[in-house]
């Protein structure tokens, strides 16, 4: 992307947001874009995470050209709306497959600001390649984000974590988990796991440096669980996923 505009990225740090309102956790992302802009030519936003959205409408109101990485898709839950409202305030488009830029297109967005170059995600972890195992012994993933549509409850809880203790006992398999996103009911996955303390799980994360989760998920017996990566990063690794 760097080398098609010939500009330099800068890269802008939100601020950590950790277990805050949503609310203010926009207005927190809002107002960071909007100091940021002064001396840029324009802007790029990914995806449809909700901390996109408030950055797309600073740099939008600001004047600043818009690129937005990823938009087309169709998923679940309230990504889509987000990734949606982003794609009216973005100027160009990099979608990620053919069938999003054919999206884009069905939703009247100009051909000529749509541009299908591929998934650098996905180059990205073919780049990286299979390094070597963590460890030994096998082992599972399991990443469980908040349902916006239907929220998870105790019992749904109880029988996912249940259900992964049970099948790595009797497989001898290890656990690393994968703590939720700051979604709205991440709070009550976090507060379900911190009460019964998984201590049998090897491993609990709040995230891994890109590189480290991709051999992790290179070298798993498979992912469980609801998390993208199931289905993106998963089918490059040739990884089992649960979904």
């Amino acid at each position: 992307l760097k080398k098609l505009i010939q500009a330099q990225i800068v890269i802008l740090k939100l601020p950590p947001y950790n277990n805050g309102h949503i609310s203010n956790i926009f207005d927190l992302c809002y107002e960071r874009a909007a100091l940021d802009v002064s001396q840029a030519e324009g802007a790029i936003v990914c995806a449809d995470r909700f901390e996109t959205l408030p950055a797309a409408m600073a740099f939008a109101y600001a004047g600043l050209p818009l690129i937005h990485l990823q938009g087309g898709d169709i998923t679940g839950s309230i990504d889509n709306k987000v990734r949606f409202a982003v794609t009216q305030l973005a100027d160009y488009h990099f979608p990620y497959s053919y069938e999003s830029a054919l999206e884009l297109r069905s939703r009247g967005e100009p051909e000529d600001r749509i541009f299908f170059l591929g998934d650098p995600a996905k180059e990205y972890v073919l780049s990286l390649g299979k390094g070597h195992a963590p460890q030994k012994r096998p082992y599972i993933i399991s990443m469980l984000h908040p349902d916006t549509i239907s929220p998870i409850n105790h019992m749904q809880l109880s029988n996912y974590f249940g259900a992964i203790v049970k099948y790595s006992k009797r497989n001898d398999y290890s656990v690393f988990h994968f703590m939720p996103n700051k979604d709205p009911g991440g709070i009550n996955i976090e507060t379900f796991i911190k009460q019964h303390q998984f201590k049998y799980f090897d491993g609990i994360y709040e995230n891994l440096p890109p590189h480290d989760f991709i051999n992790l998920l290179y070298h798993a017996k498979m992912i469980v669980g609801n998390s993208s990566a199931g289905i993106r990063e998963a089918a490059v690794t040739v990884t089992k996923a649960i979904n």
